[in-house]
């Protein structure tokens, strides 16, 4: 019903997981215990967890102007993995695609905190912000 505004799992504690997620003090946004019922077909698969009663946590975007749904990512997976032993990467490792590359993936396994996982890609932004602003024409 709401793709990317909230997710969760029959077998989350939604209010320990809005918790532990609202403890990372990320910018713009609050996280709020919910439940739900996936029903709503939105491509040609239903969603995992059809028809079952999930816990989980409303992504309340406050300043979309402050917000990093990057550091978001992270932090909720970093959050599953922590509190959910049911918490699992799908076997052919699709995150490794979403996250370009394997690292995010071993990091969260291999137990790294929040603030490493973030440092490994902030030197190659950084050099990639000084190549990119003589293209920039508006900003």
């Amino acid at each position: 019903e709401k793709p990317f505004e909230y997710f969760g799992a029959p077998w989350v504690d939604a209010l320990k997981l809005a918790e532990e997620l609202n403890s990372y003090s990320l910018k713009g946004v609050k996280f709020e215990p919910i439940k739900f019922i996936p029903s709503e077909k939105i491509s040609a698969y239903p969603p995992k967890f059809f028809n079952q009663e999930c816990n989980g946590v409303f992504i309340n975007v406050g300043d979309k102007r402050i917000f990093e749904p990057v550091k978001c990512g992270v932090a909720i997976i970093l959050a599953l993995n922590k509190l959910f032993n049911q918490f699992k990467f799908e076997n052919k490792n699709f995150i490794d695609k979403l996250a370009g590359t394997d690292k995010l993936r071993k990091m969260v396994i291999n137990g790294n905190d929040y603030q490493s996982i973030i440092n490994l890609w902030s030197e190659d932004l950084s050099k990639f912000a000084l190549v990119r602003a003589k293209y920039l024409l508006y900003y």
